[in-house]
């Protein structure tokens, strides 16, 4: 159990420092790309999420259970896109 915690928490921390560096991002590629670009600068930061979420996936691949797979996923495909609203709705 505690071998397990010490993997994971380079990762944890990892995406605590992910979210706020979204702000910071999103701030400094609207300066570069201007507001124009909006859609731009959001698929770039949406494409870092995903690298860091299959990174942290990789590394406990082995210990997802069937139950777990087995888990509905529509509530998450709606934050999902509830995100990427409010993602657009910051940029304009």
């Amino acid at each position: 159990e505690r071998r397990k915690r010490q993997r994971i928490a380079p990762f944890a921390a990892l995406m605590l420092l992910a979210g706020p560096s979204n702000f910071v991002l999103y701030k400094v590629l609207f300066a570069a790309y201007g507001p124009a670009s909006a859609v731009f600068v959001m698929q770039g930061v949406n494409l870092l999420y995903v690298t860091y979420g299959a990174v942290a996936l990789y590394v406990v691949r082995r210990e997802i259970t069937p139950e777990m797979r087995a888990c509905p996923k529509g509530p998450f495909a709606i934050m999902a896109l509830l995100d990427c609203l409010g993602g657009l709705l910051a940029a304009l």
